[in-house]
């Protein structure tokens, strides 16, 4: 076969090809006793690759898909590497049962990637992935470690109704246009997410008005909710400073979506919410509220001062 002649023999078909944008190929590895080695191939068009016996090894370290994938497997007894990889199009792994070992370490989705109601019995290792597209988890379990530290989300991030038995790590993962959805998920008690250093911006549509920019009104309709959740997780692991940023992120993220504006019994809340986040940061500055304190004393010695001469002009008049 193609493969069995090496990278250089394989690339170079891929890469008289590449103009074939919309042709599917299916790679088969059942019954296969070889290592199925892929390290460094280039993948042209779409791909439905399927294992349902195959033991050994699926090595895609240093892959490029140009096109979409789907990994079709009902059990995967396979090691699956896709370290170093690249996703053009998207990367479909629904319902796969990764049994043992699987590193998608520094790999790179530049279009959707599905994981929805994926088992990891193993391990599973996401860190310093970069996901340009949406992200779906949705049903997910994580038996053992799942680590999503310093990945870059550039997408929606959706955990919902995923269930992690042992320790998330999510440590310096950015996530840079919407709030995770980690709605119904599930985390062991014994051990809560790591968010520490977690980098998240509060998303503002651009091509909202000015008005809406200038209150900064969320994006996300549930964007409150998702804050909400995100400052529980925070708490229950102990990430303190994460917490209060989520909690600023909640109380704006409740304007004009939970406390509508042109509902006048809101108009109090909104008040004391953009009041909080004036003078306060809503409680994330410590400089702002002290400078307002030494601006008040300063006013009050001032005014003070300019009721003396007053009152003793008063008195020798008296």
């Amino acid at each position: 076969s193609l493969q069995s002649l090496g990278s250089d023999a394989w690339n170079a078909w891929a890469v008289s090809i590449l103009d074939e944008r919309d042709t599917e190929y299916t790679l088969d590895f059942d019954n296969s006793q070889g290592i199925c080695d892929f390290s460094g191939f280039q993948f042209p068009g779409h791909w439905n690759i399927r294992s349902t016996i195959s033991i050994q090894p699926l090595n895609f370290k240093g892959a490029v898909f140009h096109g979409s994938l789907n990994l079709q497997v009902n059990r995967q007894e396979n090691d699956v590497f896709f370290t170093d990889a690249e996703f053009r199009g998207t990367a479909k792994f629904t319902g796969v049962h990764f049994k043992r070992s699987c590193s998608f370490r520094k790999t790179v989705f530049r279009d959707a990637a599905t994981f929805t109601n994926c088992t990891f019995d193993s391990a599973a290792n996401f860190r310093k992935s970069t996901f340009l597209g949406n992200a779906d988890f949705i049903g997910a379990t994580f038996n053992l470690p799942a680590d999503f530290s310093k990945c870059s989300f550039g997408g929606e991030a959706v955990f919902e109704r995923a269930i992690f038995k042992a320790l998330p790590i999510f440590t310096n993962t950015e996530f840079k246009t919407a709030i995770p959805n980690f709605r119904a998920t599930h985390f062991d008690s014994r051990y809560p997410p790591d968010l520490h250093k977690v980098k998240l911006t509060y998303p503002i549509n651009p091509n909202a008005s000015i008005w809406d920019r200038l209150r900064k009104i969320c994006a996300t309709p549930d964007g409150s909710e998702l804050a909400r959740i995100l400052k529980r997780l925070a708490a229950d692991g102990h990430n303190h400073d994460e917490e209060l940023r989520f909690f600023a992120m909640e109380m704006k993220a409740k304007r004009k979506h939970e406390t509508p504006y042109n509902r006048l019994t809101s108009w109090p809340k909104l008040l004391v919410n953009h009041a909080y986040e004036f003078f306060s940061g809503f409680g994330l500055s410590i400089v702002r509220p002290f400078c307002w304190l030494v601006a008040i004393l300063l006013w009050s010695a001032y005014c003070y001062a300019g009721l003396i001469p007053h009152s003793s002009l008063s008195s020798r008049l008296a």
